[in-house]
């Protein structure tokens, strides 16, 4: 595993970005925490690697259901996300610190969108959505797309926002 780190550490973190999903279950197994190293290491070197791993964390962190009192097997690794995402913010710089809260705030705000719809009427939905999106302000010019960092998004298109039919 050091070599493969050492390997991963000799590239550009944005472009070690493409396995982060196997970087971060390789967590679940990382008892010398070499790992956890690389991943607080690039995060250092790289906001665009700490937000996409921060994501990826985010994911990850999320709650199973747990059925009929089984133990959830993922509880230990579930447990060291939080610490691992809080390591990483508190070696932000200021300004990159400045960047997170206003990136995932942003972010935050549309995800949050569907929750306030999910009580309205299906008819409501669509101006539910635009009434939303109307609230949400651009807090800078250097807010990118989570799954395109590479895509700035430059503004809200408020008349553009559709409801989409869960799964």
């Amino acid at each position: 595993m050091a070599y493969v780190l050492r390997v991963l550490e000799s590239y550009p973190p944005e472009r070690v970005t493409f396995f982060m999903p196997q970087l971060v279950q390789s967590l679940r197994y990382d008892k010398h925490r070499l790992v956890e190293g690389y991943l607080l290491r690039a995060a250092q070197r790289s906001d665009t690697f700490a937000h996409i791993l921060i994501w990826h964390l985010e994911g990850e962190s999320v709650q199973e259901t747990v059925k009929d009192g089984i133990l959830d097997k993922n509880a230990t690794f579930r447990a060291i996300l939080p610490e691992v995402r809080q390591h990483i913010i508190d070696g932000f710089s200021p300004k990159a610190l400045d960047l997170f809260n206003r990136e995932f705030d942003f972010f935050d705000k549309v995800t949050s969108i569907s929750g306030v719809l999910f009580p309205l009427p299906k008819e409501e939905r669509r101006a539910g959505i635009r009434r939303e999106l109307e609230k949400i302000e651009m807090q800078g010019e250097e807010l990118y797309l989570p799954t395109a960092p590479n895509k700035l998004v430059k503004g809200i298109q408020v008349d553009s926002g559709i409801p989409l039919q869960s799964a």
